[in-house]
């Protein structure tokens, strides 16, 4: 069944108007119904009046042109397809009408000669297109009114989620640590002896407002990352001291179910700079989680290897291991699997999507190897940050920050003189350790808004202080030039070790992160 069309034909040309409705009436692809109009004015009457699916339009007319034709037709916002027809054979007229909105071109030689009907085939293909593309792009734009409205929404609920989870953590927080308070007493027979049943039960009671209080800081913690309000504060830590600190307190743990807690510290140096609180946070969920789904008599393995400018750290337990189809879902919130048989309580679900949001924080990535019934191993890697490339980078993240907030960031240097002269007469060991000391003295004098970032390097200790003027570096540099001093005069080293301290502000002393560095370094008294 061939598709009805309507057309009007606008020409002055009687003779050219009959011709167009027999060479109309040939054309087999559609059903094609004519009307006519003399005039321009007569054209834009009927198509007031009437609904056409096309307009086959005399370029030359007297009165209205075709090109004025198209211009009230865009001045009344109609929307059917032109045809521009013409007697010349003028590729000037051609370009012109199409420029003004026309759909095609045709002489009247192409219409005497049959030519019509590829014409209107082809525009009409071309108008079919347009629509699509115009609905197409009208939908798109109201999903997308419709998605930005949806994402607004949720992000009010999210905050909103946020404030509650907050509220209710810090309101529950102070009960709770009056309930464990005052277990401790009863525990500790301040009030009276105890019998052995109340004790069991009072241990019931702490154990449990324990666990309460674990998972509101887990729900605090979740809270603070998704609000993007944590904030990392990096030194330079042994990774290897950190894990055997964890290690040895959860072992008590471990020891009840007779869990063999195993270390394996495959390095060379496992010193880096990392917020040594969430790394802490990290390796109690793994290795908290190992101990909780390894059964009676297992063995949970904590690995930490140099990789040379990366730390590879895993946990490895012999559990019950994941299931395949909950492998892609460890690490996401609220998760709980299937527990082995006599297990203890539930937690949030939340120790994992945490961990790995801190190992994100680092620059690492964290993933999860595992065989159901045989065990899992939870393996994350740091960047190991040298002093320099950890300074270029803070010094740098610095710079970035004060751009952001039209603000200000300075950089105080402590540096040994002669360090060469030192090593000879105190071994490079002993000067280390002065370092340390002197780095350890450095952050206790700084308040805590001030320090972003404290880095020890091989002779020198460098602070990067955000939010600082060059006023405010001042006051610090003299600050630490007394604590110092005071340091040296209780190691009885004052007249065997000379400091140099220097320090420079962005943007008043440089643009750049680089030059800050020369410049701070090069700052004498």
């Amino acid at each position: 069944m061939r598709k009805k069309l309507k057309i009007i034909i606008i020409d002055d040309s009687l003779t050219d108007r009959e011709i167009t409705m027999v060479s109309l009436k040939s054309v087999e692809e559609f059903e094609v119904e004519a009307n006519t109009a003399q005039t321009g004015m007569e054209g834009l009457e009927k198509i007031d009046k009437e609904k056409f699916d096309l307009i086959l339009l005399d370029y030359r007319m007297p009165g209205m042109s075709g090109l004025d034709f198209m211009n009230r037709l865009r001045e009344k916002s109609i929307d059917i397809p032109v045809v521009m027809a013409t007697g010349e054979s003028d590729a000037k007229i051609a370009v012109e009408a199409l420029k003004i909105g026309a759909y095609d071109y045709v002489s009247k030689d192409e219409i005497f000669k049959g030519g019509l009907s590829l014409v209107l085939k082809r525009t009409l293909e071309r108008y079919g297109e347009k629509k699509e593309k115009q609905h197409l792009e009208a939908e798109t734009k109201k999903y997308a009114q419709k998605l930005e409205k949806a994402n607004n929404r949720l992000k009010k609920l999210d905050q909103a989620k946020n404030d509650f989870v907050s509220m209710v953590s810090h309101e529950l927080r102070t009960p709770l640590a009056i309930m464990e308070e005052f277990a401790s007493i009863v525990l500790d027979e301040i009030p009276g002896k105890l019998t052995k049943d109340q004790r069991e039960y009072i241990n019931i009671i702490k154990g449990n407002v324990d666990r309460l209080a674990r998972l509101i800081n887990n729900l605090l913690d979740i809270s603070k990352i998704e609000a993007r309000r944590v904030e990392i504060k990096k030194v330079l830590v042994d990774m290897a001291e950190l894990v055997k600190g964890v290690v040895s307190t959860l072992k008590p743990g471990a020891d009840e179910k007779h869990i063999e807690l195993k270390t394996l510290f495959r390095v060379s140096s496992s010193d880096t700079y990392v917020d040594p609180d969430m790394i802490v946070q990290i390796f109690t969920n793994l290795i908290g989680n190992a101990i909780k789904f390894t059964p009676e008599n297992g063995q949970v393995t904590i690995t930490v290897t140099d990789q040379g400018k990366a730390l590879e750290c895993s946990v490895a337990d012999t559990g019950m291991g994941i299931a395949p189809k909950n492998i892609d879902k460890v690490f996401g919130k609220f998760q709980q699997f299937e527990r082995p048989a006599g297990s203890v309580a539930k937690g949030t679900g939340l120790g994992l999507a945490i961990s790995k949001e801190l190992v994100q924080y680092h620059g690492g990535k964290i993933w999860v190897e595992s065989k159901y019934n045989e065990g899992s191993k939870f393996i994350f890697i740091l960047p190991k940050y040298t002093a320099e490339s950890f300074l270029k980078q803070s010094v740098d993240n610095g710079i970035k920050q004060a751009m952001k907030n039209n603000s200000k960031m300075s950089m105080v240097t402590v540096s040994l003189v002669d360090l060469n002269r030192l090593q000879q007469e105190l071994t490079s060991e002993a000067v280390g350790s002065i370092l340390k000391e002197m780095e350890e003295a450095i952050r206790n004098s700084l308040r805590k808004e001030e320090s972003n970032a404290i880095i020890k390097g091989a002779d020198e200790v460098a602070v990067i202080l955000t939010e600082c003027n060059k006023e405010g570096v001042l006051r610090v540099k003299k600050r630490l030039e007394h604590v110092l001093e005071e340091y040296l005069a209780r190691k009885k080293m004052e007249n065997k070790i000379r400091l140099q301290f220097g320090c420079a502000t962005y943007p008043y002393d440089t643009c750049s992160g680089e030059e800050l560095i020369i410049k701070a370094k090069k700052v004498l008294n």
